[in-house]
């Protein structure tokens, strides 16, 4: 099957260019898409890590404030026998 450069016209060059351009398009769109994409997750890994930090540091705070509610509720236990057998009761 041989192609006869005659027989290609404006049409057909149209159709290719057009093929072509939109190939072309879809390269780069979904390029820029991909870099975006890819940026951005950059940013979010760097968020995650922080809130494993902040998390970590939650973690720390809620076990100091636990210990210090049951020295509080140790002292406050201590008081109500002391404060029976002082009163002779």
């Amino acid at each position: 099957m041989k192609i006869n450069l005659d027989e290609i016209g404006v049409k057909d060059l149209f159709m290719i260019g057009g093929l072509i351009t939109v190939l072309s398009g879809f390269y780069y769109t979904t390029d820029a898409r991909i870099a975006s994409l890819e940026s951005s997750m950059e940013y979010h890994t760097e968020d995650s890590s922080k809130v494993v930090i902040l998390e970590e540091r939650i973690a720390n705070m809620d076990r100091k404030i636990d210990f210090i509610y049951d020295v509080i509720l140790a002292s406050a236990n201590k008081e109500t026998l002391i404060i029976p057998s002082d009163a002779g009761l």
